[in-house]
């Protein structure tokens, strides 16, 4: 069985937690084969029930290859666990390089429109107006640098709250600018959830559509 590992920078501040860029390694190759925006972080937990951060070296070496970001390089790495919505993703992912004669080999890059971890959108919503770290809440200018192809947006609709239409609306500018099976106007699209594309709606005509035109791109890496 593939070995699936996820890493991320996590902190817990005034009982709010955050985790931010969380990578999900599908086998033993560090090359990175995909992004994935969502809303924020759920169900995913540290493995050390004390929330250890990781200390092996070589470890460490490999993953602050994606530290170049201003909010991460002082910040601790640690790995958590595989939730649901991981799971989908890494079956849209594989799917994906499956319809072009290919292996899942490497590292799905998670981002969201904000960090505060909570598997309840709303609470975290509510959270972010309490005693939210500004600098934490959303990282957009470092996920956007970090953009690597094939690229699949699973926010649902909370990029029309206007707490995050900006940023959504950055982020998809920038998406669309690479070859996509995204509609090029943003209020054209459903951005459906990974856990609805890859299961609860699997067998709904629209989500086969959407999922057999992003498995229908093909990106500058073939």
């Amino acid at each position: 069985m593939e070995s699936i590992k996820v890493y991320t920078h996590y902190l817990c501040e005034n009982e709010i937690e955050y985790r931010w860029r969380t990578i999900i390694q599908i086998g033993n190759s560090w090359e990175v084969r995909g992004t994935i925006f969502m809303k924020n972080p759920g169900s995913s937990k540290s493995v050390e029930p004390n929330i250890k951060s990781i200390e092996n070296s070589g470890l460490l070496e490999k993953l602050r290859t994606f530290d170049d970001g201003r909010t991460s390089l002082s910040n601790e790495w640690y790995e958590f666990s595989v939730d649901r919505t991981m799971i989908c993703v890494i079956n849209l992912f594989k799917a994906y390089y499956e319809a072009h004669g290919g292996q899942l080999n490497g590292v799905i890059q998670i981002f969201n429109l904000f960090n505060v971890r909570d598997v309840n959108v709303w609470r975290a919503i509510d959270k972010c107006k309490d005693d939210g770290l500004d600098k934490l809440v959303c990282t957009t200018d470092d996920d956007i640098k970090h953009i690597m192809s094939p690229v699949y947006i699973g926010w649902g609709n909370l990029w029309r709250n206007p707490a995050h239409k900006e940023n959504a609306q950055r982020i998809f500018s920038e998406v669309i600018k690479k070859p996509s099976y995204l509609c090029n106007r943003i209020e054209e699209n459903k951005f459906y959830h990974p856990q609805y594309l890859m299961s609860y709606g699997k067998n709904r005509k629209n989500c086969k559509d959407v999922l057999e035109k992003f498995k229908s791109i093909k990106y500058e890496i073939f």
